[in-house]
This record gives C-alpha cells, structure tokens and sequence, in this order.
C-alpha cells in the first residue's frame, strides 16, 4: 500500500482541456510546436520546462468538445 503524503498528478491532454486549452493554443502562448506539447503530454518527452510552461498557463473557460457525428 502506498503510504506517500505526496500526490501524483497526471498532466495530459484531458488535463490541458480542463483548464480550456486546445493543444494548439497552447503551443501558441509557450512557444513550443504543437506536436512537442503532445510529446509531453502523452509521456514521450519528459521536458521539465515544458511541463512548467504549461503549467504556468491560466485557466481559461472550460472547452467543450464537439465530436463529429456519424451522419
């Protein structure tokens, strides 16, 4: 059993979405190219400073989502 007063956040794509940021907006405001913002988001890339960038990021309004619907 884990004990760890320490709490472990999971940074991904959902997470970036909560705080109202596509993935492309977010490259835009850090910086950073589209893709490296996934890389790091996804696990591939553990770069630190891009994970403070985005983490520096406000909130903004919450997105919603819109899926294409099979027509």
């Amino acid at each position: 059993m884990n004990t760890d007063t320490n709490q472990s956040h999971c940074y991904d794509m959902r997470w970036l979405y909560s705080r109202g940021w596509t993935a492309a907006q977010a490259a835009a405001a850090t910086g950073y190219h589209k893709s490296t913002i996934c890389r790091v988001l996804a696990g591939r890339n553990r770069s630190q400073v891009v994970l403070r960038k985005l983490l520096s990021l406000p909130f903004r309004k919450k997105l919603v989502i819109r899926r294409k619907s099979k027509a």
